[in-house]
């Protein structure tokens, strides 16, 4: 995109592209990274190459910010509203347009367009994220309000708001049999139409990752309610290698106290963790004690473009979805 000559008066001044060497490869083939200045502020503005991938962009802001002491402006129009939350979130400035951006080193945020911007729809609540992985892998096909709301222990009145939820983007995976609303079995074209209306309303279950370790006592962390995750479970369904350590998904509120309960304490990457939590949104079900496929490839799609290799399991598992 081209940046705006100015923002509330500001003045953007864009110079020349960073010197690279020593940065990892992914940094120029997916980002072009200049050296200018916001007002009187020197900065880095990181400009994506064609679509925007939310977590190399994040991994190479902190990256630059450590390496060249100085804040980083994420400049792009094609920035979905979730990656805009995100960098907020992250305190990341980011420029959209001259009316559109949010830049805390300067104390400013301008939101005045957003409306005009916001897509129709908004993430789906966890739990109607979860209704919506059974839609799209077809595991709940022909189930009534009633047989979800036994299946995930919740009540009548909350399952039929996921559904409303889930309908307000795509009425066709419900079809109604006097005054019973059930899931609608999908074809493959009617699955793949379903995940693009859906898409953008999903978002990774996982809330936070760490690393820990267990003493010796502690017996194995899939005895603590753990389900095989990420890299593992990928690397079980594709060729993908796994970490030198196994990845878990926990859920519940209870999911930290279970943990610190048997010793288990948390650690830096490079202290050689014996494991990588995912503490998750909504509950973790599983199928042979991993994660389920549709939940599974959200935790993970917004890692594409750091490495061919991962990209090309993430693709067979898409095929394996349906997607």
């Amino acid at each position: 995109m081209e940046l705006p000559a100015q923002i509330l008066g500001f003045p953007l001044k864009k110079g020349e592209p960073i010197d690279a060497k020593g940065l990892p490869f992914f940094f120029s083939t997916l980002f072009s990274i200049v050296e200018g200045s916001l007002g009187e502020t020197e900065c880095l503005f990181v400009m994506p190459r064609g679509e925007v991938k939310l977590t190399p962009l994040l991994k190479a802001v902190e990256r630059l910010q450590s390496d060249f002491l100085k804040p980083c402006v994420v400049a792009s129009d094609q920035l979905s509203l979730y990656q805009i939350q995100r960098l907020t979130e992250e305190r990341i400035a980011w420029v959209a347009s001259a009316e559109r951006f949010f830049v805390p080193f300067l104390g400013l945020a301008v939101m005045s367009s957003m409306k005009k911007h916001r897509p129709k729809t908004r993430i789906l609540s966890p739990q109607a994220q979860r209704v919506a992985g059974r839609i799209l892998d077809q595991s709940w096909a022909g189930k009534s309000t009633s047989d979800v709301a036994a299946l995930m222990e919740k009540s009548l009145p909350s399952v039929s708001n996921y559904f409303a939820e889930i309908s307000a983007r795509s009425p066709e995976v419900f079809v109604i049999e006097g005054r019973t609303r059930r899931i609608s079995p999908l074809s493959a074209a009617q699955q793949r139409e379903v995940w693009d209306k859906l898409k953008e309303a999903l978002a990774s279950p996982c809330l936070d990752r760490f690393y820990v370790k267990r003493p010796k006592e502690a017996g194995a962390l899939g005895e603590l309610c753990c389900a095989r995750a990420g890299l593992t479970a990928l690397s079980s369904l594709t060729m993908l290698g796994d970490d030198p350590w196994p990845t878990y998904a926990m859920y519940g509120s209870d999911a930290l106290d279970r943990l610190e309960a048997a010793g288990v304490v948390r650690v830096d990457e490079g202290d050689g963790p014996d494991a990588l939590i995912e503490l998750w949104s909504h509950d973790v079900e599983t199928v042979d004690g991993f994660v389920r496929d549709v939940p599974l490839f959200l935790s993970l799609r917004d890692r594409k473009g750091e490495d061919p290799r991962l990209d090309e399991a993430l693709e067979v598992l898409e095929r394996r979805i349906g997607l």
